[in-house]
């Protein structure tokens, strides 16, 4: 009880859990594997687990329905789905297939357990499943929130590893603590540096209003990379995260556009800076680049100059003169301080 109610203190997707769990129990139940008097102490023991999550619970029925209706997750496309649920594990592409079939393998080695099974992949594939359902009414599948389930994978692989003799248990745990300490190792250190704005902002500075404009570019919806180049807000415009249309970018201050309307938006201008990510925190949709806005401007460009550091991409491209009806002056206009003509 004290897990169920930390968790939803903890994380809104702690919702999935308790329902999970339930419905496990219920399954028991009807073919006779836990009596009533454990499902009346289960019903007990989550209806008080609700009331002391009460408070919380108003506060998740409003993030629901007001932050995640204008939020940047998109909807549970195929490529989207299959994104997530790889980048929740974190592991070399090589490495991916081998984590498979070790899962495999744990869950058949498991088959007898039926009761510690079917818990564990209740939770462990439940609740990934369970958020991209839940994902049609309310997009809100994302790597990140799945960390309840992933912590599972091990625990699985863990309980089937025990029930091997001595020689193989040591051999195989072994080998499997080696094969994630390897597959990790390259999301240490946690907290991965992210100032390498602090070495491009002197160039920046040289960004002249009304004849440069600012692009921000992130890859991943990145508030650190609208927070470096706050200064300029006056003279920026965005490119929309995985080209959704707005919703939760207009609070953050930058107009978004799409990138198929980038070069109207900027090509009145004389010069255009391009302010971007080298690499990506999670693992972005399919196809949720910029190359092909890149290789427009340059080709559209006399020039470009292109500073890098750490993970953060600096580019200047000074534009040639637009030919007639190129650019969408109208919506420069609207978005920043007004387009200026190259000359």
């Amino acid at each position: 009880m004290v897990g169920a109610v930390g968790a939803f203190y903890t994380h809104n997707t702690a919702l999935f859990l308790p329902a999970l769990a339930s419905g496990a129990v219920l399954v028991f139940w009807s073919a006779g594997r836990v009596n009533s008097p454990f499902v009346a102490r289960w019903i007990g023991a989550n209806v008080l687990v609700g009331a002391l999550a009460a408070p919380w619970l108003w506060l998740t029925f409003h993030h629901l329905s007001h932050t995640l209706a204008h939020f940047w997750i998109p909807d549970p496309s195929v490529d989207w789905v299959k994104s997530q649920l790889l980048g929740a594990y974190p592991y070399p592409r090589l490495l991916k297939p081998v984590f498979v079939l070790l899962a495999l393998w744990a869950v058949w080695s498991l088959r007898r357990e039926r009761l510690l099974l079917t818990f564990l992949v209740v939770f462990w594939l439940g609740e990934p499943l369970a958020m991209w359902f839940a994902s049609y009414l309310r997009p809100l599948l994302y790597c990140r929130p799945l960390i309840w389930s992933t912590l599972l994978f091990p625990i699985v692989v863990a309980a089937a590893l025990v029930r091997l003799p001595g020689p193989a248990f040591a051999s195989m745990a072994a080998a499997f603590v080696l094969l994630q300490a390897y597959g990790l190792s390259s999301s240490f250190p946690a907290e991965r540096e992210t100032m390498g704005f602090e070495a491009l902002a002197p160039r920046l500075s040289g960004l002249q209003p009304g004849r440069d404009v600012l692009v921000v570019a992130p890859i991943q919806f990145d508030p650190e990379l609208r927070v470096d180049v706050k200064g300029y807000r006056e003279n920026a415009v965005g490119i929309a995260y995985g080209d959704l249309p707005e919703k939760l970018f207009q609070p953050m201050w930058v107009p978004q556009v799409q990138r198929s309307e980038l070069y109207a938006r900027v090509c009145s201008y004389r010069r255009v800076w391009f302010y971007t990510e080298t690499a990506s925190r999670f693992p972005p949709p399919p196809g949720d680049d910029f190359a092909r806005v890149m290789l427009q401007l340059e080709s559209h460009s006399r020039s470009e100059k292109r500073w890098a550091s750490q993970d953060r991409l600096l580019v200047l491209f000074d534009m040639q003169p637009p030919h007639a009806g190129e650019c969408d002056s109208g919506a420069n206009a609207g978005a920043m301080q007004g387009p200026q003509t190259n000359g």
